[in-house]
């Protein structure tokens, strides 16, 4: 094992438990990113949020009501 040499202070039962524990957070990760775009990609109007800033106010009724009561409540006090 070419890495031995720098982990030597180290079990192998330690070094073994260390590369599963890598090798599984690293799945876990790769999915978890996966699973992030493609969310991100099946929410209509998402992708046009991030890339231009702006959303219709379909999108911002559905996905932000709170925000839309909050920023009407505003309007309407002025």
């Amino acid at each position: 094992m070419i890495w031995r040499v720098y982990f030597r202070f180290f079990s192998i039962g330690v070094i073994r438990f260390a590369a599963l524990s890598h090798a599984f957070f690293a799945f876990v990760l790769i999915f978890a990113i996966i699973i992030h775009i493609y969310a991100g990609i099946w929410v209509k109007g998402s992708v046009r949020a991030m890339t231009r800033g702006v959303v219709t106010p379909g999108w911002r009724r559905k996905h932000h009501r709170a925000l839309v009561r909050e920023v009407g409540r505003g309007m309407h006090s002025k």
